[in-house]
Parts: structure tokens; sequence; C-alpha cells
């Protein structure tokens, strides 16, 4: 199974990289921390076959100037409509995976929001053995 993980966080990026990887998923990250390379990243991730069956964004997306300061925070459902301007078939399930519990739960009640699931970083009923979990079920 083919999944995309988008996320501002390097230490996150590799370490849900090396989990996936180290079960057999086939994983492309996407660092949204350099806005100069974000387009690039994107239209690599998606020029991967198959197509990706989950696209794993997380909840702020801080992109950072040449000397570490914040410019922007690209909310995912901006980072979801990226993804399909550059090709993402409409029916790739997105899984919003974030610290930010508000923002998780307005997700969870707007249906209209364009996420299959949410998953929280952290907590008993999150982290890496949630979204582990979720990718094991049909």
């Amino acid at each position: 199974m083919h999944i995309i993980y988008a996320d501002d966080d390097k230490i996150s990026l590799n370490i849900v990289h090396r989990a996936l990887a180290a079960r057999g998923y086939s994983i492309h990250t996407i660092y949204t921390g350099d806005v100069t390379t974000l387009t690039a990243a994107i239209q690599a991730s998606l020029s991967q076959e198959p197509n990706p069956a989950y696209v794993i964004l997380d909840g702020h997306n801080q992109t950072l100037d040449e000397n570490g300061q914040p410019i922007i925070d690209i909310q995912p459902a901006l980072l979801m409509e990226w993804l399909y301007r550059q090709g993402l078939p409409a029916h790739v399930r997105f899984v919003l995976y974030s610290n930010d519990d508000k923002l998780l739960q307005q997700v969870r009640t707007d249906p209209a929001s364009g996420f299959w699931t949410v998953i929280a970083k952290v907590g008993e009923q999150g982290g890496l053995t949630a979204l582990l979990r979720l990718l094991k079920t049909p």
C-alpha cells in the first residue's frame, strides 16, 4: 500500500516513515516546512506508482524562510486542495494526524472537511500505534 505523509516536523516525518516502511508500506514523505521545495515535493510524491491509498496530513504546517523564521501556517485543507490540483485521485483517503485537539474536534464534526478520519499524535487513543492500527483496517 502506498501512503503519502506531509508534515513540517522532520522528526515526525522520520519516525512515521521508518515505522511504516518497516511494516512493508510504500511511504513517501513531504516536508512542508520549506515553501520553496513544497510544490516539487508534492509533484514527486504524486508521480509514484501506484496512487496512494492514504494521505496523512499534519494539522499545522509551518513554512520557514531561509533564516528559520515562520512565513505561513499552511492549513491541511489547503494542502488537500493543492494535492488535488496536482492530480491526486478523488478516491484517496485523507487522515488528519495532529496535536491540535481543537482542530481534530472541528474536523470530526464537519463531514464536508474532506478527511476520512482524524488521529491525535499523542494520547491514549492516538499516536503512531493508532495510525498503524488504522492502516491495517480495510
